[in-house]
């Protein structure tokens, strides 16, 4: 399929088999575009991977200055050990637009931050370029999490809570058929049978069914 986006300053092209840069200068509608975004957008040098150029969404965000980010490389928003998985990103083949990805950034202040990006290639003052924008997906992610988490404890419950009363219960069943004491085992079947009914209910009500 094929797309195209273009003024009179730019021009992009995106096709299976032909890859066309589109240019970044000022005063174009990908400039403003780039400017006035209320998520955090850069250009990043493709061969050094130095930062470029910033929105100023990018610098609230992240914490940095603007003069910050420009001595910066991309590797310095990202964790030590996510350096390797950067990398071999960076080495894949190059397409106009890439598939969105969730990155751990490190913001100024230490603190770690998940967002997802998309990114193109770009001619910035004639180098090779990427303009990227990053949406930050924490929260979904934390709240991913928690019913992660969630889910883990209502099958620990399946394969342990609940397996006690089932068992009693298949047990007491056998003992009443062969006619064994048949009031007790009555009693036992109902106190068994109350048991997980009770722990059926606080299951539904954790999983906020």
């Amino acid at each position: 399929m094929n797309s195209t986006f273009k003024d009179d300053t730019l021009r992009l092209t995106t096709n299976a088999d032909t890859m066309i840069m589109t240019e970044l200068v000022r005063d174009s509608a990908l400039w403003d575009f780039f400017q006035l975004n209320s998520l955090p957008m850069w250009v990043f040098d493709l061969h050094s991977l130095k930062f470029l150029e910033v929105n100023p969404a990018a610098i609230i965000n992240y914490g940095y200055s603007r003069a910050e980010f420009l001595e910066m490389t991309i590797q310095d928003i990202r964790p030590p050990e996510a350096l390797k998985s950067l990398h071999e990103e960076l080495s894949k083949k190059l397409d106009s637009f890439e598939d969105q990805n969730n990155w751990d950034h490190l913001k100024a202040d230490g603190s770690v931050i998940w967002v997802k990006v998309t990114s193109f290639l770009v001619n910035y003052q004639g180098r090779e370029a990427k303009l990227v924008n990053a949406i930050n997906v924490s929260q979904l992610i934390a709240e991913k999490e928690v019913l992660a988490e969630a889910h883990r404890k209502i099958s620990w419950q399946h394969s342990h809570i609940l397996r006690a009363p089932v068992a009693n219960i298949l047990a007491l069943s056998r003992l009443f058929k062969n006619g064994e004491n048949t009031e007790e085992v009555a009693h036992l079947l109902e106190q068994e049978t109350t048991r997980l009914d009770q722990i059926v209910i606080n299951i539904i009500n954790a999983a906020n069914i």
